[in-house]
């Protein structure tokens, strides 16, 4: 009873004024709101939002972070899958009204997600209060940017651009009078660079194409250059071992099996063992054994983004998205499918056996 009289005057009587300018305005009474930059305030806020997810139908799926809302509709048929989403998005529009919080169409969207290269310019009509919201072909989910066939080049062009950038820090510190040594350039190089390559990598870069993968190579050997002082010439091999490192795939390929053996040990109730339980294959980089060892599924999805009280919506037609809404979103994607059998053996699964044991 003391918490709830405690809650009961952090949220009463709560009043506001703007300085600008030198200049003060009158006070106003703040009648509903949490004060922003508060420590309990995320938490009062998270238990206000709780019930909408009661709300949603069982087999709807979706995903609460803060106040960001991902809902997942899925159908083979995409009329279907439209539908089902705007029914989801109704709900949501409906609670916001109940609860007094105001949903702005205009900053909504909604994405559309397929391999079927015949849909490429189609777009959902997903309506809030009678307005259609736009339409974005690459959202961006909790700081990965998405496309039509998650083939995420979008997002590793972003994520090459913006570790790229960084390197400019290590460029400053390594000069060979007065910089730091190697082993101190590579620590920052590690929080500053390839932080940036490794941001929910589990979930995006084993769907990377081979290309793909070698750009973000080419990001961590500009680093190690820097690190160790080699020039361009320097065999990739050797430059490795001068930093004593692996390659960037092999790194990803780890914490990617990392990834994998966590959610693989995690009760069946749980996010990302379900996630795990229901994944399926990249059809783009798919082998022969990565198609042996997961069953065809073809499926049709959309998704709905939604944030409260500004939703994010998303609609998605083709395989199955993996979103949990946390750090590491995709965390129980495809993992094996990165094992290709001139690499590590005659099969992708009895490969991730093998490697799962060595680490």
């Amino acid at each position: 009873m003391q918490y709830i009289r405690w809650l009961n005057a952090f949220l009463s009587e709560r009043r506001a004024r703007v300085n600008f300018a030198n200049s003060t305005s009158k006070t106003r009474l703040m009648k509903q709101g949490l004060p922003q930059g508060s420590v309990l305030s995320p938490l009062l806020f998270i238990l206000f939002i709780n019930n909408l997810a009661e709300l949603m139908p069982p087999e709807a799926q979706a995903a609460f972070f803060a106040d960001d809302v991902t809902l997942l509709a899925t159908n083979r048929d995409r009329a279907l899958a439209e539908k089902e989403a705007q029914a989801l998005v109704d709900i949501v529009a409906t609670w916001s009204k109940e609860w007094k919080l105001s949903l702005n169409a205009d900053k909504c969207e909604s994405s559309f997600f397929s391999t079927n290269t015949h849909e490429a310019n189609w777009s959902p009509s997903i309506v809030i209060d009678g307005k259609v919201i736009k339409h974005e072909p690459t959202p961006r989910l909790l700081g990965v940017v998405l496309d039509r066939t998650l083939c995420f080049g979008p997002h590793t062009d972003v994520v090459t651009k913006s570790a790229s950038s960084k390197l400019k820090i290590l460029a400053k510190l390594s000069y060979a009078d007065w910089g730091s040594d190697k082993f101190e350039l590579f620590r920052i190089y590690e929080a500053v660079v390839r932080s940036r390559l490794d941001y929910a990598g589990p979930a995006w870069q084993p769907w990377l194409s081979d290309t793909q993968m070698k750009r973000l190579d080419v990001v961590q050997n500009r680093g190690l250059r820097l690190v160790t002082g080699q020039t361009r010439s320097t065999n990739l091999e050797s430059l490795r071992c001068e930093a004593d490192t692996l390659s960037y795939n092999t790194i990803s390929q780890r914490a990617t099996l990392r990834s994998y053996e966590k959610a693989a040990r995690l009760p069946a109730s749980h996010p990302r063992r379900q996630l795990l339980d229901n994944q399926v294959p990249n059809a783009t980089n798919a082998t022969a054994g990565d198609q042996l060892a997961y069953p065809s599924q073809a499926n049709s999805h959309m998704e709905l983004r939604t944030a409260s009280p500004s939703p994010n919506q998303s609609v998605r037609h083709g395989r199955p998205l993996v979103t949990t809404q946390s750090t590491h979103f995709y965390q129980a994607s495809t993992a094996r499918k990165t094992f290709r059998q001139t690499n590590y053996g005659p099969s992708p699964t009895e490969s991730f056996k093998t490697m799962a044991q060595t680490l």
